[in-house]
């Protein structure tokens, strides 16, 4: 069975820079994501609309993840609040897993790409998007 393709995301200088779910999601194709499952997430402050950060959190902390549509995600990405610590597999309309964003520390982020959407990998490196 094929591995996923695994591509990292991380400050240009090693500075710490913070690197937003938002600045990630807009460098991505996401046409075919329908819905995400976000796990373990632990977010920086912040607010979010119609629930608490602490209560965000730990919809994501039980061994079926949390749920989201994918416009719930993008308002998540961009809300007041900064994602330290987390994964968020996207979904295809038909339950396909397309990938998988996996953030450690805010400053490093590891996109696993299922191999039957490698284009999506090879779009991500040649928009400059992803340093290997």
């Amino acid at each position: 069975m094929p591995t996923a393709i695994k591509l990292e995301v991380r400050d240009q200088d090693a500075s710490g820079i913070l690197i937003s779910l938002s600045d990630l999601l807009d460098r991505m194709d996401l046409a075919e994501v329908s819905f995400w499952r976000t796990r373990e997430v632990d977010l920086g402050g912040g607010f979010l609309v119609g629930t608490t950060v602490l209560e965000f959190e730990a919809m994501t902390r039980n061994d079926r993840g949390h749920v989201m549509s994918h416009d719930e995600l993008l308002q998540l990405a961009r809300a007041d609040v900064q994602v330290l610590d987390g994964t968020f597999e996207a979904f295809s309309s038909s339950g396909r897993l397309l990938f998988t964003l996996l953030c450690f520390d805010s400053t490093l982020w590891e996109i696993s790409v299922e191999p039957e959407h490698s284009a999506l990998a090879f779009q991500l490196i040649s928009r400059g998007a992803i340093r290997c």
